[in-house]
Formats: C-alpha cells, sequence, structure tokens
C-alpha cells in the first residue's frame, strides 16, 4: 500500500474505535472532507452486499458525511485498518435441498428520525433473520 502513496494500515481487530460520544462530538474540522463521501459512499454500498459487521459504523459516519472532523479521520483510517486485516473472514450458508420448506427468513427494519443528537440526522438499519434446522 505505501508504494501507492498510500499510509500504511494498522491491522485492527474491530470496525471502530472505542470512542464516547463526547469524544465525537468535540473535534477540529477535517481537511479531507471532499474524499470522505467518496469513501463513505463506497463503503455502504460494500457493507449492504458483504460486510454486514460494518454496518454500525458506516451509519455513524454517514452521519458526518457533511461536517466531517479529524476524528472521522481516525475511525475511517481505523475501519480501513479492520477490512483490510479481515478479508479472509466471510459469511456463508447452506441450507440442504430437504430443509428448504423448513425455512422462514425474517427481514426488520427500523429509523429513527433526528436521532443523532451532533447533527440530527436520522439514521436506518435492518437484520436478515433465517431461521430453521
Amino acid at each position: 500500500m505505501e508504494s501507492r502513496g498510500l499510509p500504511k494500515l494498522t491491522i485492527r481487530a474491530t470496525p471502530a474505535p472505542n470512542l464516547t460520544m463526547e469524544q465525537l462530538m468535540n473535534n477540529k474540522s477535517s481537511s479531507h472532507y471532499a474524499d470522505a463521501s467518496k469513501h463513505v459512499g463506497g463503503l455502504l454500498f460494500l457493507c449492504r452486499g458483504t460486510r454486514g459487521s460494518i454496518s454500525f459504523v458506516i451509519n455513524l459516519l454517514g452521519r458526518f458525511v457533511a461536517d466531517w472532523t479529524t476524528t472521522c479521520d481516525m475511525i475511517l483510517e481505523h475501519l480501513f485498518g479492520y477490512i483490510w486485516g479481515s478479508l479472509d473472514i466471510t459469511l456463508s450458508n447452506y441450507v440442504d435441498r430437504r430443509d428448504r420448506d423448513l425455512m422462514n427468513l425474517s427481514i426488520l427494519v427500523d429509523s429513527d428520525h433526528g436521532g443523532c443528537p451532533r447533527t440530527a440526522r436520522s439514521t436506518s438499519g435492518g437484520i436478515a433473520i433465517l431461521n430453521g434446522p
């Protein structure tokens, strides 16, 4: 990665650093605002398709795209370190043909209106549950 002019990523075990809401809300503006929306948009697509483990931190960063801070920079770098260090982690499932009629898929979604205390932006989320033998 360094050969492309990018900083060397530190491999992380979790998608987000351990921060309090106060640490997140009290911070300086960052000069990386233009790149932030591109990165967050790409990661939103990634999390919807294949990486559900990053959905919370991506939704959190999505609230701050218009008001990007240095803490957001740190969280995004941490997240990229997590993704880089967990490329071999997959989510897979196998259902035997004989059990297909016994399977039940439940999809639940939720959102709030203006739930972020700093930006007053809404947050949405969802879960898919596969129940069966």
